[in-house]
C-alpha cells in the first residue's frame, strides 16, 4: 500500500545560535589562554621543570650531574613548595608514577608542559587519596628494595646494602603512620615476606624484625 510513496528528505539539524558562538570563540580563548601570563603558582612548576630536565638530560647523555643543578633543582622544590605546600613531591610522585606526567618533564616545553604537569599533579592527588593505591606503591617499593638487598650480599657489600635498608625502614614508617594502610598491608603480609603477622605487634616492628634477621647475609664471603 505505500508502493510509490515518496517521503521527505531528512531536515539536516540546524545548529543553535549558541553553540555556533562557542564553536567561534573557541579560537579565540585558546588565543588569550597563550598570552596570559603565567600565575605564580605555574612559574614555580615552570622552573621546576625545567630544572628537573637539566639534570635528566645530563644523565641521559652519561654525564655527570653539576653541583648547580642540584642547587637549582632544590631551590625551584622550595619556591614550589612555598607556592603550594607539597606540590615539589607531588611532581616526583607524578612522574614516577604517570606516564603522561613523566613524558611532559622530558618531551615538553613552555606553557604546554606546565599545563600537563599540573593536570597530572591533580591526577596523582587524586590516587594518593585512596589508601589502596598508598599500599599497593609501599609493598611494591618494600618488594624491590629487597631484592636490591639480597643482591649484595657479604661484607664487600656492606654500605649499599645498609642505604637499601634504610630505604626498607622508610617504607616500615610510611606505612605506620598510616592507619589506613598499616590495615590494608596488615591483610598482605605475606607479600612482604613477614608471614602471618602478630596482632599484638604492628606491621613496622615485624619489617624491622625481618630485616635483623636478614642481618645474616652480610657474614657471607
Amino acid at each position: 500500500m505505500f508502493d510509490g510513496l515518496r517521503l521527505p528528505a531528512p531536515t539536516p539539524p540546524v545548529a543553535r545560535p549558541e553553540t555556533i558562538r562557542a564553536e567561534q570563540d573557541r579560537p579565540i580563548q585558546r588565543q588569550a589562554d597563550r598570552l596570559r601570563p603565567l600565575s605564580g603558582f605555574e612559574q614555580a612548576v615552570d622552573r621546576y621543570a625545567r630544572a628537573h630536565h637539566a639534570i635528566e638530560r645530563q644523565m641521559r647523555d652519561g654525564l655527570p650531574v653539576l653541583e648547580g643543578q642540584r642547587q637549582e633543582l632544590h631551590q625551584a622544590g622550595l619556591v614550589l613548595d612555598q607556592a603550594r605546600p607539597g606540590a615539589a613531591a607531588l611532581v616526583v610522585s607524578a612522574a614516577r608514577h604517570d606516564p603522561e606526567t613523566a613524558r611532559a618533564l622530558t618531551d615538553l616545553s613552555g606553557r604546554e608542559r606546565v599545563g600537563q604537569i599540573v593536570t597530572g599533579m591533580d591526577r596523582e592527588r587524586a590516587a594518593v587519596a585512596d589508601p589502596n593505591v598508598r599500599a599497593d606503591r609501599l609493598i611494591g617499593c618494600w618488594q624491590e628494595l629487597h631484592k636490591e638487598r639480597q643482591a649484595l650480599p657479604g661484607w664487600r657489600h656492606e654500605e649499599a646494602r645498609s642505604k637499601v635498608e634504610g630505604q626498607m625502614r622508610q617504607i616500615a614508617g610510611a606505612i605506620e603512620r598510616d592507619p589506613q594502610v598499616e590495615s590494608i598491608v596488615r591483610t598482605r603480609a605475606m607479600e612482604l615476606g613477614i608471614g602471618s603477622p602478630q596482632r599484638d605487634r604492628s606491621i613496622a616492628l615485624q619489617m624491622e624484625r625481618e630485616l635483623t634477621r636478614g642481618h645474616g647475609i652480610g657474614l657471607e664471603r
